[in-house]
């Protein structure tokens, strides 16, 4: 019993207990560490979700689309404009080939005979024929010829300004293919590397937790042993015998293990084809009702698809004689 122990050997017990206490404070202070860098390698998944910027690429997928209908809008426009014009010129063309001159002036006189009164009347008539033909035919043929080159100006301006919004609109879907592509490759490239990295902790961290448990364990079982000292003899037996059978609650050990966030949904799909791009074409402007009527200006490829040439080496200067 504790009758038979010296004071040397309390002091050792002592001593033996606050170790185990210290142990116990570090091993759930390593626990607590252990989790915090559980949480992190979460953390750290999440962060490729916010890294992906859908509010921008979409921002730039609204933009894409606005500037395709302003374009689009634009070549219809330009479509009516060129029937106008060619309906105007037309016309024009067509009352300045076909003037339908008075018959008089198919036999007219210009040196009649003065003294036969006949002729001097019928080359009266006939000019006045011709006189009041030419001042009506010169009135609606200027008119006419004014619409059909208001028109064709107005036409002209309008395929300078569709080609204006063309450029835009191809400018916009290459900054929405950079963004969209970019975008997904290096959410798909953190994503690979952040759940390989909590792959790594969760597996370091399991070891350290097993571990952990252990030493909890044998510490709880050497505080079992120690108080055997602190019983009656007639107490000691059952006591060490219950230390054999003890069970040891590790509940409070466990690690919390997060399991890997959904991927978010990026896919390239809507850039999959792009500006100047065959299929890219087909859909954006040859299969429009307009496109026959009003064909678009060469296509700009993207500026981020494009490769630079190689920079020439320099030309080395002459060795002197």
């Amino acid at each position: 019993g504790t009758e038979q122990l010296t004071d040397m050997q309390r002091e050792i017990l002592q001593g033996i207990r606050e170790g185990m206490e210290r142990m116990v404070d570090a091993t759930f202070t390593d626990h607590n560490e252990s989790q915090a860098e559980v949480d992190r390698a979460r953390d750290a998944l999440a962060e490729c979700d916010d890294e992906l910027d859908n509010v921008t690429i979409e921002g730039k997928a609204r933009t894409s689309r606005s500037k395709e209908a302003s374009h689009s809008d634009c070549r219809a426009a330009q479509k009516s404009l060129k029937a106008l014009r060619d309906k105007d010129c037309r016309t024009y063309h067509k009352s300045a080939t076909n003037q339908g001159m008075p018959d008089c002036m198919k036999t007219y006189d210009p040196k009649p005979d003065i003294e036969d009164d006949h002729a001097m009347h019928s080359m009266h008539a006939c000019l006045s024929d011709i006189s009041a033909w030419a001042s009506q035919l010169n009135s609606s043929l200027s008119e006419e010829r004014d619409d059909c080159h208001g028109a064709a100006k107005l036409h002209d301006r309008k395929i300078l300004e569709c080609n204006e919004l063309q450029a835009a609109y191809e400018t916009a879907f290459c900054s929405y293919h950079e963004g969209l592509t970019g975008g997904c490759s290096s959410y798909i490239s953190c994503r690979s590397s952040k759940t390989a990295s909590q792959r790594r902790v969760h597996a370091g961290v399991q070891v350290a937790e097993a571990g952990r448990k252990t030493e909890y364990e044998a510490a709880a079982r050497i505080d079992c042993l120690l108080k055997v000292f602190d019983a009656s003899a007639t107490e000691q037996p059952e006591r060490l015998q219950g230390c054999a059978s003890i069970h040891v609650n590790t509940s409070a050990l466990d690690i919390v293990y997060h399991a890997p966030t959904p991927a978010l949904d990026c896919t390239t799909d809507p850039v999959a084809t792009y500006p100047c791009d065959d299929q890219w074409l087909n859909r954006s402007y040859k299969t429009k009702a307009w496109y026959m009527e009003a064909p678009t200006a060469a296509c700009t490829v993207c500026a981020h698809l494009t490769t630079p040439a190689p920079t020439p080496a320099p030309t080395p200067a002459p060795t002197p004689a």
